[in-house]
Formats: C-alpha cells, sequence, structure tokens
C-alpha cells in the first residue's frame, strides 16, 4: 500500500464507506457506494457478479474509488486504478470484511448470486486535507 500516503492511511483502520466508480458500457460513469478493505497490502472490494459495476470492470478495467471522511469532509483520498478480477465463488473472500464491517457483503445476496473480489491497483493517489 506504499501509494497511499501515511496521512491517510487510517482511512482503512475503520469501516468507511467508499464510492467506486466505473466507465459504463456507454462511456458514462457509473458510481456505487461499496466497503471496502485492506488485505495484505491489497485494497479490496467485494461485488456481486450480477450487478453493472462487475461488467464494467470485465470490460474496461479501469476504476476509481473515492473516500471522504466523515469526520472531516474536506478530507479526501481518491485512487485512480486499474482492477484486478478473482472470481469468489465460495463467497469466502466476501467473508474477510466481516472483523472491518461486522458482516459479509453476500450477507444480503438473493440464493445463486455470484461474487467476486475487486483487487484495486492505484496508478494515481490523491489526497486534500
Amino acid at each position: 500500500m506504499s501509494a497511499i500516503p501515511e496521512s491517510h492511511r487510517d482511512f482503512f483502520a475503520r469501516p468507511l464507506v467508499a464510492t467506486l466508480t466505473t466507465v459504463g458500457p456507454d462511456g458514462l460513469l457509473q458510481s456505487t457506494a461499496v466497503w471496502y478493505i485492506l488485505d495484505g497490502d491489497r485494497i479490496c472490494v467485494s461485488v456481486r457478479a450480477d450487478r453493472q459495476k462487475y461488467r464494467n470492470l470485465v470490460r474496461d478495467p479501469r476504476a476509481n474509488l473515492f473516500i471522504v471522511d466523515p469526520n472531516n469532509t474536506t478530507r479526501t483520498l481518491e485512487i485512480r486504478a486499474r482492477v484486478e478480477i478473482i472470481n469468489d465463488t465460495d463467497k469466502s473472500l466476501a467473508d474477510r470484511f466481516i472483523p472491518m464491517y461486522g458482516k459479509a457483503p453476500s450477507t444480503w445476496d438473493p440464493p445463486g448470486a455470484g461474487r467476486a473480489l475487486l483487487v484495486i491497483h492505484p496508478e494515481h493517489v490523491t489526497t486534500l486535507g
């Protein structure tokens, strides 16, 4: 996680919500609120495989993860990245979110829903505050 400045590493020590933005099939941007974790040195997001953000990333692996400090809304972290997709058919990777958020993101999945882990590979990081 060397791309993340020390000044904003606390964003990975508490259960915040980030905005994940992907490029839609029409070229327009699509944003979604997501949970994220630091798994070793990897920034990870768990998504359902039947969702638009997953389809967008299969087609175009560019994404932006944007986090706002809820205690100081002028303090932000933006990560422009390439995304690696890892299939999570047994949802065991989604279980890695339990220590941070108290539940796995798959808790609300309908029966038969597939899931994938997105590994965020930062290419450009911007901070404010």
